[in-house]
């Protein structure tokens, strides 16, 4: 499913199937690995398929050249260029149901053309179109690239650390 937005034409952020799995698995381990997060691909593979398998979780979607996502067999099997991962929540706070923008990532080879700025607006239009009243998203005090692109697009310091307690 292609969904509307103002990606460059060259691009399309396209819903990830599970014939997906493979390629944002690798966007994963590659986003894992700039971002200094431990990849565990066991725990990251359950994790996909159970947000592909279940929609009312969220979405996950693909960032592809134009012509892959429109199926152009000269296209169809080029690896995707990105992967977004925006998962539903609830909050008093936050007036009910809000999206959590979970996972952006933009392969180096296509960055610096905007897509990530296309990212976020997607993210929000999406959001809406389901009914969230917020995004929120978490981002490391290192990144300060990161943090000036969130604060471009609206994004606010909640000035509060997120701690998380595993229960598995």
């Amino acid at each position: 499913m292609i969904m509307p937005g103002k990606t460059p034409a060259s691009h399309r952020w396209t819903e990830a199937t599970s014939s997906d799995e493979p390629a944002i698995i690798a966007l994963m381990r590659d986003f894992y690995e700039e971002d200094k997060i431990t990849f565990r691909p066991d725990a990251v593979g359950e994790g996909v398929r159970a947000l592909l398998a279940n929609p009312a979780a969220g979405r996950l979607f693909l960032l592809r050249r134009a012509a892959a996502a429109a199926g152009r067999e000269d296209a169809a099997t080029e690896p995707p260029l990105g992967h977004l991962a925006l998962t539903f929540c609830f909050s008093m706070e936050f007036h009910g149901r809000f999206v959590l923008l979970d996972e952006l990532y933009i392969a180096p080879p296509a960055r610096g053309a905007g897509l990530a700025n296309d990212a976020l607006r997607f993210a929000a239009d999406w959001a809406r179109s389901q009914g969230a009243r917020a995004i929120r998203l978490e981002v490391n005090a290192h990144n300060a690239r990161a943090r000036s692109l969130y604060t471009k697009h609206g994004f606010t310091d909640d000035r509060r650390d997120l701690f998380t307690r595993w229960l598995v």
